[in-house]
């Protein structure tokens, strides 16, 4: 079977054309909708990191690895020293895997399940540490109930600064079968699409063809396609009920800890009012003896004084 050509994503204020293979996106969404229907309420958020080639201005998003976020925190997206630490070794590596072709950190994705699609405070801070370089992207993955994902890419214009509260161009991750290889997302917007891609130099492998499409102003409403829901992997479910047991059992010892707390410190308030009864007590009872002490004897009588 014959790989999807690449799909352009054009946005206005971006310093170099940016390029993803259909197959690369497909692998980032089924990683964020399989976390998403993992457990109620949202499911969790995932992230991994993106590789590809760049060079000459082009940066093309050809394949993704996966983090392993152990969500000690909860189901969001936030990293541990841990996950830093894996995330680290992951990036120094570039990614590589064997017998896999040779590509480059060219930017990272993570999964927004309970919010839009920007870059929060603590998004920032790990691309800043981990992708500093300019050419390097963020993407922004958010699953939705009965539609296809939304997503969006982020970027360093060319003062280096990135527009954090939302992406320049929202775009659908449709399945595989439903994507339009060779499209060119930002044609509708205004920015003339380029007739093919850039060369990449130091690539010996020959750069995917692009096509360009002529996207009308507004584009044509989608087939209703009947949402295919992923079933969740049998570890992730026994995951999740392990997690809430460890929760339980966690604030069933903090209230039983609280308790012990409250009873001990009534019982040193209680022994606190005894001894101040005690010391009055005594008090009392030294100072009735003080005042017999103090005061003088009667006269003795005189012999024969009542003759």
């Amino acid at each position: 079977m014959a790989k999807a050509k690449n799909t352009v994503w054009l946005a206005p204020g971006i310093p170099f054309q940016l390029e993803y293979a259909p197959e690369a996106l497909e692998h980032v969404r089924r990683i964020a909708v399989e976390a998403f229907y993992s457990m109620p309420r949202g499911g969790m958020e995932v992230g991994g990191i993106l590789l590809g080639r760049h060079g000459n201005g082009l940066v093309e998003v050809l394949n993704s690895v996966p983090i392993e976020c152990e969500h000690a925190s909860g189901p969001g997206f936030v990293l541990s020293p841990k996950d830093h630490t894996k995330l680290a070794a992951l990036v120094a590596g570039g990614g590589r895997q064997p017998g896999g072709p040779e590509l480059r950190v060219v930017g990272w994705f993570h999964s927004h399940t309970r919010s839009g699609i920007f870059l929060s405070a603590e998004d920032l801070a790990i691309h800043e540490r981990y992708f500093p370089e300019p050419w390097q992207v963020a993407l922004v993955v958010r699953p939705e109930h009965g539609a296809p994902a939304r997503a969006g890419f982020f970027f360093r214009g060319t003062g280096g600064s990135i527009r954090s509260e939302s992406t320049a161009l929202e775009f659908k991750l449709q399945t595989l079968a439903h994507a339009s290889p060779g499209a060119v997302w930002g044609a509708a917007a205004g920015i003339a699409p380029t007739s093919e891609p850039l060369p990449v130099a130091g690539v010996p492998d020959p750069v995917p063809e692009v096509e360009t499409i002529e996207s009308p102003p507004e584009p044509p409403a989608p087939v209703p396609v009947i949402p295919v829901v992923e079933a969740a992997p049998r570890y992730l479910l026994w995951l999740t009920l392990a997690l809430g047991l460890v929760a339980l059992i966690a604030m069933a010892g903090f209230v039983y800890r609280d308790t012990e707390v409250k009873v001990l410190r009534e019982d040193i308030r209680r022994e606190r009012l005894r001894a101040r009864e005690l010391e009055r007590r005594l008090e009392v009872e030294r100072k009735a003896h003080e005042a017999q002490v103090a005061r003088p004897a009667p006269p003795a009588e005189q012999p024969g004084a009542s003759q």
